[in-house]
């Protein structure tokens, strides 16, 4: 499933979960996507924010089993895109894995 491209506010999610971890210190973040340099700057920026243990990166995922296997344990899914005069995925994404 999908890059982790800057324009996927993973950034925002991680700001966020801080935020949210002082009131609930058992959230997880599941992150799904790829990219070797976006994934390391995510990791650094959870190290930054404290809240490694929160996160978990699983990279680029190709099998829709897979991809299935994760998104049954979370209890809300995130889709965030910054706004982008550049970016068209927000447009060309299938609406139905979100139903």
């Amino acid at each position: 499933i999908g890059r982790l491209d800057e324009y996927a506010g993973i950034d925002i999610s991680l700001h966020s979960l801080a935020e949210i971890k002082k009131k609930i210190p058992t959230i997880k973040l599941l992150i799904v996507g790829g990219g070797e340099t976006s994934v390391e700057k995510y990791k650094s920026l959870a190290k930054d924010l404290g809240i490694s243990k929160n996160v978990s990166f699983f990279g680029f995922i190709d099998s829709i089993d897979e991809a299935f296997n994760i998104i049954k344990h979370a209890s809300i899914g995130l889709a965030m895109y910054k706004p982008s005069d550049t970016n068209v995925s927000l447009y060309a994404e299938p609406s139905k894995p979100k139903e």
